[in-house]
């Protein structure tokens, strides 16, 4: 959704040599994400628990706590994946694509090295916390790997939400409508997440298929 609403705003500012009106929105556009990013982080994190039981109602005890933790765990790493995101928009509008589409590589490599470190120490559910915590580590590392050659693509980088530029107003826009269009495709996924929380895992599995019918 960021790059359907930054990318074309973006890169027809360097189209027409606007060089330093497009490191001003960007930096404006960054600024405004990090601040949107940092809020969502903070209330997902407190907001966990009813919000388990919203999307996953049929997790409880000990799956459920697991899952808040994992949440819990799991949101910032999120929030460093759409700064990812940013930087991706600005280093296809410069046409450098090898940094942005491998740097993803390194996500993986972290939650793998993370399974191989781990695996032979932690039981499943301290893994899998374990791996969560590699996923996040990965979204830094991700993050960082192609952080130094936006940095030398911008010209200069201002702290600034930009609210007052057209070009920014233009980005809000357009990432309100695609927020729209593309939340609408997430109706089913909540649909199948409620549904399959409901669905016997583990031990009661083994207990359904040896009952007697």
């Amino acid at each position: 959704m960021l790059s359907a609403s930054f990318i074309p705003v973006y890169a027809h500012l360097l189209a027409r040599g606007e060089e330093d009106e497009a490191d001003r929105v960007a930096s404006a556009v960054f600024c405004l994400l990090s601040l949107v990013l940092s809020c969502l982080v903070i209330v997902g994190v407190l907001a966990t628990p009813p919000l388990i039981d919203a999307i996953a109602p049929g997790f409880e005890g000990a799956k459920r706590e697991l899952t808040i933790s994992l949440v819990r765990i799991l949101f910032p790493g999120t929030a460093l994946l759409a700064l990812s995101a940013w930087c991706l928009g600005i280093l296809n509008s410069h046409r450098r694509f090898f940094i942005s589409y491998t740097a993803p590589v390194a996500w993986n490599l972290v939650m793998i090295a993370s399974l191989i470190g781990f695996g032979s120490h932690f039981e499943q559910f301290p893994l899998t916390k374990a791996l969560a915590w590699g996923s996040v580590v990965g979204s830094a590392v991700q993050f960082g790997l192609q952080l130094p050659q936006v940095a030398r693509l911008m010209h200069q980088f201002r702290v600034s939400t930009g609210l007052g530029m057209a070009s920014v107003q233009t980005v809000i826009r357009n990432f309100v409508s695609v927020f729209i269009s593309r939340g609408v495709v997430q109706i089913s996924a909540y649909i199948d997440a409620l549904l399959a929380s409901f669905l016997p895992t583990g031990l009661k599995i083994k207990r359904l298929m040896h009952k007697p019918v």
